[in-house]
């Protein structure tokens, strides 16, 4: 598939739904891991454009936001 197509199918809409809905636990997660505001903003960010990019990866089984979290964390890293 395509990537025009990709993001126009009705699995992304679910995971751009499901990912709207897990913001505000990733962000509350992402502070109390970096510590300060503006690290935490940028490792939301950094997570969410891994996240979009490869939104494929993810398996549709489990919580996404256990594999949004995996992603933060390695992008805090980084």
């Amino acid at each position: 598939m395509d990537q025009s197509s990709a993001i126009d199918s009705p699995r992304f809409a679910v995971f751009r739904q499901r990912l709207v809905q897990a913001l505000p636990r990733l962000r509350g997660f992402a502070l109390s891991y970096c510590g300060a505001r503006a690290d935490a903003e940028d490792a939301v960010q950094s997570t969410c454009e891994r996240a979009l990019r490869r939104w494929e990866q993810w398996n549709g089984r489990g919580a996404l936001e256990h594999w949004l979290l995996k992603i933060l964390v390695n992008a805090w890293r980084d």
